[in-house]
């Protein structure tokens, strides 16, 4: 079986023919028909093809031509030539320059299929085997890591949606890795030699959005000191993404709209269309239907957008994968830095595992920045972890306490870190938290902090401030 939707160019000046072999061929392919070869050339350029079904006979520019410009300028393509049915030695010559294979006039349907299959099958392979070799299925980017179920299941899709070059809605929590996995999906599909460009449509302001995206002629508005190609434009040939695309203005998504129908744009203050060839893929961390409810996005728009619906798990759904991002994320940090990657207590790891990251990878990436940087030596142990996260490792979560108990253990916890990173030093905890070192001394015996207290702390896993060292002087713990 071909797969689904691949491109499929045919060339034939006979239009009966063309419309016929649409109606037979229209279920597994999308068809793209030209009558000369000159119009097939121009069509090559726009999109990617798998296959090329081409009529020998063709006024100006030959079969044979034509068939020689394309495996010489996009050898991917699969060429079955159209041949005349006693014109073996043309037929011959065809196969000789590269032609996959050839059918003969009158076409047998059924004979027809086969070939066109079993070359859409040969291209799918060859396709496959060069992502392979640039080993892009085998190394996914960084954010897409994890051997959790719903890890695996997302990338087996990416993978099957980057074969076609259907528009996709990557929806998710922010932070989930919306924009790598559109990285991933140009990565892996035909268009990968080509541009990918990003757009984050609510960071733009309303005012300047259409020309960001269709681009604007000299003088269209006051600004407009020179021209200037949009987004549309510029990424022609590869991939775009609309980030954030519930935040486009309801006049600029009307506008858009009518550029995925037509495949056209016209830039501001002009009149002249332009053909675009573009792969869109567009995210959004709101919830669309629910926005095209209240009026405030487009519902065709939406409907055109939605092609292919891709859900991003968070982190909070993906068992030990935060885990594994943090020592990935770490070890990246560590080489940028030119240091060696810093052991992790198992107290951090414990905190990691019970984090429901709420910023997902977003946060991740800072706590793991914030860690290297605070970390004592070449160990990153709880001291340097954010309270809320020790309070949840430990089981008490500050959102589950009642205020006064909640205050109570951040100070506890304050006081903890203060003395942990100072080893133990009193007046120089006391430094650090802004207060006298003796009323340092009286909140460490409201929260128990003696000696016998913190030496069971330790055995807990709890921080390990080092109370043996036999430098103490007066200025450490009692």
């Amino acid at each position: 079986m071909p797969t689904p939707n691949a491109n499929l160019l045919i060339v034939d000046d006979d239009a009966t023919l063309l419309d016929a072999l649409d109606m037979v061929l229209g279920d597994h392919f999308r068809i793209y028909a030209c009558t000369s070869a000159e119009k097939a050339l121009e069509e090559l350029e726009k999109r990617p093809y798998n296959i090329a079904l081409c009529d020998v006979h063709l006024p100006g520019m030959s079969g044979e031509t034509l068939l020689a410009t394309i495996k010489s300028s996009w050898p991917g393509v699969e060429v079955i030539m159209i041949t005349a049915g006693k014109d073996l030695q043309t037929a011959v010559r065809c196969m000789r320059m590269g032609a996959y294979d050839y059918i003969s006039k009158p076409l047998d349907i059924e004979d027809l299929k086969a070939v066109v299959n079993r070359a859409a099958e040969k291209a799918e392979l060859v396709r496959e085997n060069a992502l392979l070799k640039q080993g892009a299925v085998a190394q996914p980017p960084a954010d897409l890591l994890g051997q959790s179920a719903p890890m695996q299941a997302l990338r087996q899709l990416i993978a099957k949606v980057a074969a076609h070059d259907n528009v996709v809605l990557l929806t998710g929590e922010s932070g989930t890795g919306k924009e790598m996995a559109a990285r991933a999906i140009h990565n892996l599909s035909a268009r990968r030699r080509e541009r990918f460009v990003a757009i984050g449509c609510g960071s733009v302001p309303a005012e300047l959005v259409e020309s960001e995206l269709f681009g604007h002629e000299r003088g269209a508005f006051s600004s407009a000191y020179a021209t200037r190609i949009g987004k549309f434009e510029y990424a022609s040939g590869g991939t775009l993404l609309l980030d954030d695309v519930a935040a486009l203005p309801l006049g600029v998504q009307a506008k858009l709209l009518r550029v995925l129908q037509e495949r056209e744009v016209c830039r501001l203050g002009s009149n002249r269309l332009i053909p675009v060839d573009v792969r869109v893929i567009s995210s959004s961390n709101m919830d669309l239907p629910a926005l095209v409810r209240r009026g405030q996005f487009r519902e065709d728009l939406y409907w055109r957008l939605s092609g292919i619906p891709i859900q991003l798990p968070p982190l909070r759904e993906r068992g030990d994968d935060p885990l594994e991002l943090f020592r990935h994320f770490l070890g990246e940090v560590a080489a940028r830095y030119g240091a060696r990657t810093p052991d992790v207590s198992e107290s951090v790891v414990r905190a990691i595992r019970s984090h429901s990251f709420p910023g997902n990878i977003r946060e991740l990436k800072h706590l793991v920045e914030t860690l290297f940087v605070l970390r004592d030596g070449d160990m990153i142990d709880v001291s340097a972890l954010p309270v809320q996260m020790i309070l949840r490792s430990e089981g008490k979560p500050l959102e589950r306490l009642p205020l006064k108990d909640a205050m109570r253990e951040f100070e506890r916890q304050a006081i903890h870190r203060a003395l942990r990173s100072t080893q133990g030093n009193q007046s120089r905890a006391a430094e650090l938290l802004g207060i006298h070192r003796n009323t340092l001394l009286v909140k460490m015996a409201e929260h128990g902090l003696t000696r016998r207290a913190a030496d069971e702390a330790d055995r807990d896993g709890e921080f390990q401030v080092p109370l043996e060292s036999p430098a103490l002087g007066s200025g450490h713990l009692p």
